[in-house]
């Protein structure tokens, strides 16, 4: 079970891409892409409760679970993570951080009793943890630069350096930092999903037609680089989400 909506809070729908919450029952298992976002995970298993920062994923996981284990997450926008927390987005590429220092766990574990029902709740007390770490103005203008950032193509990597009047090297750090990895993993991150998405609308489509609308060279540019992402072949990857998510 997999259920997603938009924050409720007006100033955090800047950096929110979904606010979603997920059962996964003993037995049963999950397929992860990476999707280039990071996100605040709440973890509750019978055994406790874990508050995680879960940095960018380079690489696709499955999640196989022995246990009953619900999650409440808040999953930032790509690079948007990266203006609420003391540690680098590189820090954290492909690393569950702990947080719950921050919050007031018990008060939430009481809440992820429900976390379908308590959702709105929930989310109250991790924005109060965010909205403590934003400076407004300085905030408003580091998302700017990382939606442009966001929205460079691979390709224009020298011209957009070129318009801010830094040099390539010194614009990739930047994004780094915003990011956790390079403009070229998030450009091959967003043709996987774009990929996915297609695939689902419309499950007829050869996958040489497929390839060209989510932005590949050709089908065997997708092959390597679907390969390289999840370890699966366009062909697995697309069976094992049908079967699994």
């Amino acid at each position: 079970m997999y259920n997603e909506r938009k924050t409720s809070l007006h100033l955090l729908t800047i950096s929110n891409q979904a606010v979603w919450h997920s059962s996964l029952s003993p037995g049963n298992r999950m397929l992860i892409l990476p999707d280039s976002a990071t996100d605040i995970i709440i973890k509750k298993t019978a055994s406790g409760m874990d508050i995680i920062f879960c940095g960018t994923m380079t690489k696709s996981v499955m999640i196989k679970s022995e246990e009953q284990i619900d999650y409440w997450g808040f999953r930032f926008k790509p690079g948007h993570g990266s203006q609420f927390f003391g540690f680098t987005m590189e820090e954290t590429l492909d690393q569950l951080v702990e947080i719950s220092q921050h919050f007031e766990k018990n008060k939430i574990e009481d809440l992820m009793e429900f976390p379908e029902i308590n959702s709105l709740k929930i989310e109250q007390e991790v924005s109060t943890f965010l909205l403590s770490k934003i400076n407004t103005s300085q905030y408003q203008e580091n998302i700017k630069r990382i939606n442009r950032l966001a929205e460079m193509n691979f390709g224009g990597i020298s011209k957009h350096a070129s318009q801010e009047k830094i040099s390539r090297r010194q614009l990739s750090r930047i994004f780094k930092r915003f990011f956790g990895y390079s403009a070229r993993e998030l450009s091959q991150t967003r043709k996987l999903n774009q990929f996915v998405k297609l695939s689902q609308r419309n499950n007829t489509a050869s996958l040489s037609d497929l390839a060209i609308a989510s932005g590949y060279y050709d089908q065997a540019n997708m092959n390597k680089s679907i390969k390289n992402l999840c370890g699966l072949t366009p062909k697995e990857l697309l069976s094992q989400l049908y079967n699994t998510v």
